[in-house]
C-alpha cells in the first residue's frame, strides 16, 4: 500500500488576484517510510485556477479554486497509480472559494466562499459527481479596512457528531453556527446560538476540534490568537475557555496565522505563521482544553500556509508558499517537539498539503 501527498497551489494569472506563478495545478508526491521523503509523481488538474485547498474522502479528491470572477469546487477520482482523473464541477455561487470540508457522516461537501462571503453545500455521489444543494449568504462587517469591509467566509468545520457546521468568517469577526438538514442538504441557523463573536479585528480563519470532541480551537488570522471553546453536544453551543497568542512576546513584525492542527492523541496543537515563518507548538490539557506554549519552530521556508501531519504523525508537511517549496519536518511524537527539515520539494506557490493511501482501503 502506497501513500501519496497532494499539493494544492496558486497558479495566478488573469482570473486570479496574483501574477502567474508557474504552477500547473495539483502536484502529487509518493511518500516513503513514515513520511521523511517525497518523490515527484506528477501534476494534475490541467487548467485549474488557484486550486488552493484540497480535501479527500473515499478515493475522491475535492479541490476549490480562488478565481476572482466565480468559484467552483471540482472533484477528481484518485487512480490506483496516484494520478487524478477529473469527474465533476459545481459552482459555489460566489467568488474565491477559500476552503472546503467533506462530510464525515454523509455525502455532502461544504465550501467557504471568501470574496462573496457565503457558504455553500454540494452533494457528491460515490463517483464524485457534484450537485449544489444550498447557499447561505453572510452579512455584516468589522473594523479592519479592506479585510473586513464585508463578510469573508474563510473555513468550515463539522461538529464531532456530524449534525452541525461552524463557519469562520474573517470579515464579520464571527463563527456562524448551523445545523445540517441531511434530507435536503440545507444549512439551518442554530437557534440556540446562531453565532459567536470574537474581539473586533481578530479575523477568524481556521478551526479544529480536539479528538475528544469537547473543545473547539479557533485560529484568528489578523489578531494571531487561538480561542479555546468548550463544546456542548446537546445545544451545539460554544463557551470561551481561553485566548492565547501564537506569536513570541517580543515579536513586533507583521505575521498572519494560517493553519491549525491537533495531534490524534490530543496532546499537541500546532499553528503556522506567515511572516514569522514558524510553526508554533502548544501542549494541550485534554481535561480543560487549555493550551500552554511549547515552542516556535522554523518551517524551513517562507510564507507557510497549510500544514498537515505525515503518516504516524512523526513528520509535518509544510506548504511554504513564498519560497515555492514543500518541506518535511521531523516530529517527536512523545514531546511534540519539531526538529530539522529532512526533505524539501520545489512546488510553485504551494498552498495546501493532504495525503491518502492508495492500493487499498483508506
Amino acid at each position: 500500500m502506497e501513500r501519496v501527498l497532494f499539493v494544492g497551489t496558486y497558479t495566478g494569472g488573469e482570473h486570479s488576484d496574483s501574477s502567474p506563478t508557474g504552477s500547473k495545478g495539483i502536484y502529487a508526491f509518493r511518500i516513503s517510510g513514515s513520511g521523511e521523503q517525497l518523490s515527484p509523481l506528477g501534476v494534475y488538474g490541467k487548467g485549474e485556477i488557484d486550486p488552493g485547498f484540497l480535501a479527500i474522502r473515499d478515493g475522491i479528491l475535492y479541490a476549490e479554486n480562488e478565481r476572482k470572477d466565480f468559484g467552483t469546487i471540482r472533484s477528481f477520482a484518485i487512480e490506483p497509480d496516484g494520478g487524478l482523473r477529473f469527474v465533476s464541477s459545481v459552482r459555489t455561487n460566489g467568488a474565491k472559494c477559500a476552503h472546503i470540508c467533506v462530510d464525515r457522516f454523509g455525502p455532502y461537501v461544504f465550501g467557504a466562499v471568501y470574496a462573496s462571503g457565503n457558504v455553500m453545500v454540494a452533494k457528491s455521489d460515490t463517483r464524485g459527481c457534484l450537485a449544489l444543494t444550498d447557499v447561505v449568504q453572510h452579512y455584516g462587517r468589522s473594523i479592519v479596512p479592506i479585510r473586513q469591509d464585508a463578510p469573508r467566509a474563510h473555513s468550515c468545520c463539522q461538529t464531532p457528531d456530524g449534525d452541525g457546521l461552524y463557519v469562520a468568517d474573517l470579515g464579520i469577526d464571527k463563527i456562524m453556527s448551523y445545523r445540517i438538514d441531511r434530507n435536503l442538504g440545507k444549512l439551518v441557523a442554530n437557534a440556540t446560538q446562531p453565532s459567536v463573536s470574537v474581539e473586533p479585528g481578530d479575523g477568524p480563519r481556521h478551526m479544529t476540534f480536539h479528538p475528544n470532541g469537547k473543545f473547539l480551537y479557533l485560529l484568528t488570522e489578523i489578531g494571531n490568537q487561538i480561542y479555546v471553546y468548550s463544546f456542548s453536544h446537546e445545544t451545539k453551543c460554544l463557551t470561551e475557555v481561553q485566548r492565547i497568542s501564537v506569536l513570541p512576546e517580543n515579536f513586533r513584525g507583521v505575521s498572519h496565522a494560517a493553519e491549525i492542527i491537533c495531534s490524534s492523541d490530543g496532546k499537541h496543537l500546532y499553528i503556522s505563521n506567515r511572516g514569522l515563518d514558524t510553526i508554533t507548538g502548544f501542549c494541550v490539557d485534554s481535561d480543560t482544553g487549555r493550551l500552554e506554549l511549547s515552542g516556535h519552530y522554523s518551517t524551513g521556508g517562507k510564507g507557510p500556509r497549510h500544514i498537515c501531519f505525515g503518516p504516524e504523525e512523526s513528520t509535518i508537511f509544510v506548504a511554504n508558499k513564498d519560497s515555492n517549496e514543500v518541506c518535511v519536518l521531523m516530529r517527536d511524537r512523545q514531546t511534540g517537539n519539531l526538529s530539522e527539515v529532512v526533505d524539501r520539494q520545489i512546488v510553485p506557490a504551494p498552498a495546501c498539503v493532504c495525503w491518502t493511501e492508495i492500493g487499498g482501503n483508506e
